[in-house]
């Protein structure tokens, strides 16, 4: 089965994330918080008010520094970000070319690796993101 991810940069290398859960990619504020929810992005969301997600997206796995953007993806509860570099562009990914990790790479919040181009790229679990996010 094909499916379709967005790719970002990052200090520790290039990661993917479903692109059906991606609600929009944003700039973070010039002091490095989170920005708020944009209208269009709570209306997909079916979140009524922005303030009932807090006001801000809250950053749940800052990708290294010198992060620009925030990924903003939707949670079954509320909307989460995840602050990266750059968004390099959507893949399509099939999912028997999807790998577990090599020992030394697994991550919590790695559900698997798959190569594009010449580099492996590591798919993020929005639903194990989703409960990192709950426990903090």
């Amino acid at each position: 089965m094909i499916e379709r991810y967005i790719s970002f940069s990052a200090d520790a290398g290039t990661f993917l994330v479903i692109l059906d859960r991606v609600l929009e990619v944003r700039r973070l504020n010039e002091d490095g918080t989170e920005p708020a929810l944009s209208a269009a992005a709570a209306a997909v969301a079916g979140i009524s008010d922005a303030a009932t997600n807090e006001g801000n997206v809250p950053i749940v796995a800052p990708f290294g520094p010198g992060r620009e953007h925030l990924v903003v993806l939707e949670g079954s509860r509320r909307a989460l970000g995840l602050a990266v570099i750059e968004v390099t562009g959507v893949v399509d990914i099939d999912s028997k070319a999807v790998h577990r990790p090599p020992d030394g790479q697994a991550h919590d919040l790695i559900s698997g690796v798959v190569m594009v181009g010449r580099s492996p790229a590591y798919i993020v679990d929005v639903s194990r993101l989703e409960r990192m996010a709950s426990l903090s």
